[in-house]
């Protein structure tokens, strides 16, 4: 896939940030604190979805002034792909970056980001490297250092159907992989499989997608999921339905 380099027109920003949140109020807090530290607001929306939060996220999120703000509310959980879809159809940037509320962000992880597209037109998501659930002491000194590494990806070529390496928790598109690939299946209930699911398609649809080396960022890894009860039924099902549907 080939892209123009991108140009912001006016009303229109350049990344779409799509969180969604079920309770865990102190990780989005922490999530979205370090999106303001490390992001020029001049060049993203935010697009949270509240995913049925009874634990006063919904309070936090209408008191949180960020520029270009969007909340969408659900009564109830309607499920991790339902609520990326609603972002999605919210969202009007040229790249959709879909990110867990568990994910701190770090220095200069979105120009990094934009000059990676720009680099490689021909790559359709990227994902950065990432520390997951034991956070270094030194790790801002990490990932200040990182950031001002070369920008290099690196392909995930692993063959059809089993692509290894690409994480559900940060993952940013370019909008026309949606149209190419389709939105995520909402059939998956709940939780678990969705982004198996949708990285197969990326594969089956030869959407190139890779690791870019010089962001990592800090993933507290499963935080809503740990405290769902009843998780293990979903993901059954959800495994089930996976196999079903790539079975060859």
């Amino acid at each position: 896939m080939e892209c123009e380099k991108s140009k912001k027109m006016p009303g229109v920003e350049l990344f779409s940030i799509v969180i969604p949140v079920f309770n865990e109020l102190k990780y989005t807090r922490e999530c979205l604190d370090s999106l303001l530290k490390y992001t020029s607001s001049e060049k993203y929306e935010l697009i949270i979805i509240d995913n049925g939060s009874k634990d006063g996220t919904g309070k936090y999120l209408a008191t949180l002034f960020i520029p270009n703000k969007k909340i969408i509310t659900n009564s109830r959980n309607m499920g991790v792909a339902y609520a990326w879809n609603q972002g999605i159809r919210a969202s009007t940037g040229e790249y959709i970056a879909i990110v867990n509320n568990d994910i701190n962000f770090t220095p200069n992880w979105l120009e990094n980001f934009e000059e990676a597209f720009q680099k490689y037109p021909e790559i359709g998501v990227l994902f950065p490297q990432t520390v997951e659930r034991i956070r270094p002491a030194n790790f801002d000194v990490i990932a200040e250092e990182v950031s001002r590494g070369p920008c290099v990806v690196k392909l995930i070529n692993d063959p059809f159907p089993n692509p290894k390496g690409c994480v559900g928790w940060f993952m940013v598109y370019r909008r026309e992989v949606f149209k190419m690939a389709g939105t995520f299946d909402e059939n998956f209930e709940m939780y678990w499989y969705e982004d198996t699911d949708m990285f197969h398609r990326l594969m089956d649809s030869k959407i190139p997608c890779g690791q870019l080396q010089n962001v990592v960022v800090f993933h507290y890894g499963a935080r809503t999921l740990k405290r769902q009860w009843g998780r293990w039924r979903y993901i059954k099902k959800n495994a089930l339905r996976f196999e079903e549907k790539w079975k060859k």
